[in-house]
């Protein structure tokens, strides 16, 4: 089952959103991944690799960087009620109520960027049988103005930290292009 999202460039696949319903007894969790997917013009972002045609003046790009925040994750029902997504707390991409998207691997035109990448977030929903996915791009309020350099994974990257307005990017994008000899980024 496939839905598009239109946060930048991503398409999302979801994987393994229907679940045993047993109605004999209490549901139990279920272990569900969310799969993410880059892609560029149908393509799966590479770093390094450029793409040709992209956006209304069909410009040449080449990714440097693609990183993004997710929160709030809730599976939806076909009745249209919902059920939040309790993450797995691995220490490194996933904490609390947020996961980071990393589709750059830290090579090529990626160098400053991190070798490590993660295009899922894991958790655990009672069994039953879901229908769609709903999420929040960015770090709740809550969250998003932590002292930066103390702050454990996946928050302490200051790639993703506004140094003079004391809060994260929800959304790091950056390419360089072939109609500016400047990199373009594209920070929420």
């Amino acid at each position: 089952m496939k839905f598009m999202h239109s946060t930048a460039l991503a398409v999302l696949t979801l994987a393994g959103l229907t679940a045993c319903d047993d109605s004999t007894g209490p549901a139990g969790p279920t272990d569900v991944t969310v799969n993410f997917a880059a892609l560029v013009n149908g393509e799966t972002l590479v770093c390094g690799a450029s793409y040709a045609g992209v956006g209304v003046s069909s410009t040449e790009i080449t990714p440097t960087d693609f990183r993004l925040y997710v929160s709030d994750v809730q599976l939806l029902r076909s009745d249209g009620s919902s059920e939040a997504l309790e993450l797995e707390q691995d220490g490194l991409w996933q904490r609390e109520n947020v996961a980071l998207l990393d589709f750059e691997n830290g090579s090529a035109s990626c160098v400053n960027g991190t070798t490590g990448t993660n295009t899922s977030v894991r958790g655990t929903v009672p069994a039953g049988s879901y229908t769609g996915l709903r999420f929040t791009l960015g770090v709740p309020a809550s969250l998003n103005h932590q002292d930066q350099a103390a702050a454990p994974p996946p928050f302490d990257l200051s790639a993703l930290f506004w140094s003079w307005n004391g809060g994260y990017k929800f959304v790091r994008m950056d390419h360089s292009s072939s109609t500016t000899s400047a990199l373009s980024r594209s920070n929420i």
